[in-house]
């Protein structure tokens, strides 16, 4: 009996009167609802946060971590702040087409445990000064690859998470565009 692709509460509730129509027991079919549901979302947003009504019997809702085996090369636990600001100096000034300047420090917001999905994030319009020439944009994410908007707990911040997009020097570009991302170039 094949269960209806989705992960809406609708498709969840009609999978679960399915299952238990066929003689699943309850506790079963929810749990196999639920179960494929998330696998459908996952699908969708490899990278997603659950939606609540899909949390996970532990009560997170991040995809599991898959477990690889370990990875021959060694990494550093932390990256050099001084290499991440001059790559991003580098990726700024190809982007703009002017020498950066540092033009102050801000406090990194700690991301909350608990957050309010707003829904997909369909596209970002910002303005940005090029070549010397103050431009305005707006990047379409493709559905794809859209990532969520999230509202921190009280409402006061709202961050942009998942996706599968690059920021370049042509800007921000899906991860599956073959013409300009840089996924595609060897």
């Amino acid at each position: 009996m094949p269960l209806k692709n989705g992960y809406s509460r609708k498709t969840v509730s009609d999978n679960i009167a399915l299952m238990v129509a066929e003689n699943y027991p309850k506790r079963q079919a929810i749990a196999a609802a639920l179960n494929h549901a998330r696998e459908c979302y996952f699908k969708k947003y490899p990278k997603g946060f659950l939606p609540a009504h899909l949390a996970l019997p532990n009560g997170k809702r991040e995809k599991p971590k898959e477990k690889y085996k370990k990875n021959p090369v060694s990494f550093p636990d932390t990256v050099n702040a001084n290499e991440q600001l001059k790559q991003a100096m580098t990726l700024y000034r190809n982007f703009s087409g002017h020498e950066p300047e540092i033009v102050g420090k801000t406090e990194k917001p700690n991301i909350p445990e608990v957050g309010i999905v707003i829904g997909d994030l369909e596209g970002v319009a910002y303005e940005t000064m090029r070549d010397g020439v103050v431009e305005k944009y707006f990047h379409r994410f493709d559905k794809k690859v859209r990532p969520l908007l999230v509202s921190s707990f009280d409402g006061r911040l709202i961050y942009i998470l998942g996706g599968e997009y690059d920021f370049t020097e042509d800007g921000i570009v899906d991860a599956n565009d073959k013409k300009f991302s840089p996924r595609f170039k060897t």
